[in-house]
This record gives C-alpha cells, sequence and structure tokens, in this order.
C-alpha cells in the first residue's frame, strides 16, 4: 500500500522482475540439419491501482515480455494447412512493452469499465512471402517463413457494463484492436486482427428456477489485411470448403446476430438450458476463423451440478 484514507481510498502498487531462459533442439531438419537455439530475457512488470469508497476506481500498468520462437516456426516445412511454410533457423526472439490504462465504478447493482491498452513490439515475429525450389506456391497454396520484422505496434479499448434492476440485469461488451507491423520497408496492418465487436443481452429472472435472456452480438467489417490474410483461406475463401482465394479480396464483412435463451432449475442440481440461436438465419464467421456460424438452430442442454 502507498496509502490508506477513508476520503480519498486506497492505492497500492507493484512491481517485480523476471528472467525466463527457452533453449529447443531439433536434429536434421530437411535442407537445414541441426537446430539449436536458445533465448532469455529480463522483465519487469509495474503497476498502480486506486479504490475509492465511492465505488471509483483506476489502474495504470506496465508490463513487458518476450516470446521465443517454436519449433514449428524454426523447423517446419510442409504443407500447414492454408499454407506451405518453410524453415527459418535464424529466427529471434520478439520482445514487447505494454501499458494499459482502466477506469472502473462498482455500485450496489451497477458495475461499468473502460480500459485502453498499446503494445510496442521489437523483431515480431512476422510471415513473409518466400519460394521454395524456386516455387512461390506449392499445389495451390503460397509459400511464407516466418522472420523477424523491425517491430510493431498494436492498441486496442474494451467496455463491460453490468447492471441489475430488480428481475431485470443486462450486460453490455465492447471491444476493438488496432495493429500494424513495420517490416522496414513497408507498414501493414497486423496479421489477423479483430475488429470491433460488441454483445448486449438483458435477463429477466421470472423467480428463482426459471429465467429467460435476449441477446445481439455483432462485428463491423474487417478490411484491413495483413498480406498473408489475403492467402488465407479462413478470411479469403471464395465460399467455405472451396479451397479457391477471392481474386480481390474484401475482408471479413460486418454481421449481426440474435438469439433467445432460457433455464429452468429441475431441482436435485438438473438445469434445462434451451437457446434459440441465430433468429435471423445470418450467415457469418469471426474474422480469421475457417468455421461458420451455425445459422437459425435449436439446441437444449441438460446440465448437472454436483452441491
Amino acid at each position: 500500500d502507498i496509502f490508506r484514507n477513508k476520503d480519498s481510498g486506497r492505492l497500492e502498487m507493484h512491481a517485480g522482475t523476471r528472467a525466463v531462459t527457452y533453449g529447443a533442439v531439433a536434429s536434421n531438419v530437411p535442407d537445414v540439419g541441426d537446430v539449436r537455439y536458445d533465448a532469455y530475457g529480463l522483465v519487469t512488470a509495474a503497476g498502480l491501482s486506486w479504490r475509492h469508497p465511492s465505488g471509483l476506481g483506476g489502474h495504470l500498468s506496465f508490463d513487458q515480455g518476450f516470446r521465443a520462437p517454436n519449433l514449428q516456426e524454426t523447423t517446419v516445412l510442409g504443407d500447414t494447412g492454408s499454407k506451405f511454410e518453410i524453415p527459418n533457423p535464424d529466427l529471434s526472439s520478439e520482445y514487447s512493452n505494454a501499458l494499459e490504462l482502466g477506469l472502473s465504478f462498482r455500485g450496489d447493482h451497477h458495475h461499468t469499465s473502460i480500459s485502453g491498452h498499446a503494445t510496442w513490439l521489437r523483431d515480431l515475429i512476422d510471415e513473409t512471402e518466400a519460394t521454395w525450389e524456386g516455387q512461390s506456391e506449392i499445389e495451390g497454396k503460397p509459400v511464407i517463413q516466418r522472420t523477424n520484422a523491425n517491430g510493431g505496434f498494436y492498441w486496442g479499448a474494451s467496455l463491460e457494463s453490468l447492471w441489475k434492476a430488480g428481475s431485470w440485469s443486462g450486460t453490455l461488451r465492447a471491444r476493438h484492436t488496432f495493429g500494424e507491423v513495420d517490416r522496414g520497408d513497408e507498414v501493414v496492418p497486423g496479421r489477423r486482427v479483430p475488429p470491433l465487436m460488441g454483445l448486449f443481452s438483458v435477463v429477466y429472472t421470472i423467480n428463482e428456477d426459471i429465467w429467460v435472456e435476449g441477446r445481439v452480438s455483432g462485428a463491423r467489417e474487417q478490411t484491413r489485411l495483413h498480406p498473408s490474410d489475403l492467402k488465407d483461406l479462413r478470411i479469403c475463401e471464395t465460399t467455405q470448403f472451396s479451397g479457391e482465394l477471392e481474386a480481390e479480396c474484401d475482408g471479413s464483412p460486418a454481421w449481426a446476430s440474435g438469439d433467445i435463451q432460457g433455464g429452468w432449475s429441475l431441482g436435485n442440481g438438473l438445469d434445462l438450458i434451451v437457446k434459440l440461436r441465430n433468429l435471423t438465419d445470418t450467415g457469418y464467421r469471426y474474422h480469421g476463423s475457417g468455421i461458420a456460424q451455425p445459422g437459425r438452430s435449436l439446441w437444449a442442454t441438460l446440465r448437472y451440478r454436483s452441491k
């Protein structure tokens, strides 16, 4: 604690440091030979948090991190789904410095928090176009290699609000992320960065055993695409399972979907939950996901909770 005061609240601080070491060995990697690397880093973290008797609060934090390359990124050779990867035994670790600032209010029947964050990356592990035996595509799939970019910058913000009034309660959530990669000769959007997304739900508790909920969720379009995104079947496939890329890919379209669900406590730890999903029968999938979400559908679940 830095201080405690009944009028101004409580201010706390935390700080620390840690050392991390990674090592990996792979023998007889095709066309590379033996791969051996060590990665180590010393990172720190520090933060302040404040809580006021009125329910107001805030926090500020700084965190460092680093990520060592994994064996797939340094040794894999071949088809990995939507691309043909070639190894890079010289890949090095990426390092990050992150700041986060948040404010919150917690009352008897209401809780709202909003936060923003920014992350600076050095030697970010990126995907770049490459060739294998003189070819840029193998069986229709692009050849890529993991390389270290100069750096990257990501920022984002999130909002969450929860409330309750008698038999009614609700939730509002929203988050947004922006990212870009500095390759030295150019700056490109970050890979598979999600767009602005949100959810709003209202729950009505009929009695202690029965409740119903209506919710709407959705996302904006994502048109800022990394060069690898343009060749990713999860984002730019013409139609699902076609295996073909769009000639002019616009990214992931915006979508919105509504659901209704209800629950009934049957006693003895048993709950019956019934969901009517995607009322508008919207065809959509999350940005970067290769799986389409279900259309209009009815789901029933019987759940047991031990006492």
